[in-house]
């Protein structure tokens, strides 16, 4: 009888102890966290030189260059461009009467602004 109860326990232990070890989650793994800018742009030993400026430039009074100035002849649907400083003006000569254009300049003209 005692054989029985030890051959038992011994059952139920070793049982329970696999059923552990197999139902409980394995520990996480540890992972380096970097991220992508740490990974791709963070480069030890690395200066930053901002170019010199090749002339004097005022954002208060410049044209921004956009891919829109810079590509403006090869897109369609933009208006005559009067002038080279502001080319996305509005241009409602095209639908303004004849009488009321008398004295105007063309459209297709180039106005006397200052190309900035």
């Amino acid at each position: 009888k005692r054989e029985e109860c030890l051959e038992q326990y011994l059952y139920q232990k070793i049982s329970k102890d696999v059923f552990n070890e197999l139902t409980q989650p394995p520990p996480p793994a540890k992972v380096e966290l970097m991220s992508t800018t740490r990974q791709d742009y963070k480069v030890e030993g690395f200066k930053s030189v901002p170019p010199q400026p090749t002339m004097k430039h005022d954002y208060k009074t410049e044209q921004a260059i956009t891919f829109w100035s810079e590509n403006i002849q090869k897109v369609t649907g933009v208006t005559n461009i009067r002038t080279r400083d502001t080319p996305f003006k509005k241009n409602s000569s095209f639908s303004t009467p004849i009488y009321e254009s008398m004295g105007d300049p063309e459209p297709h003209t180039l106005e006397n602004y200052p190309n900035l």
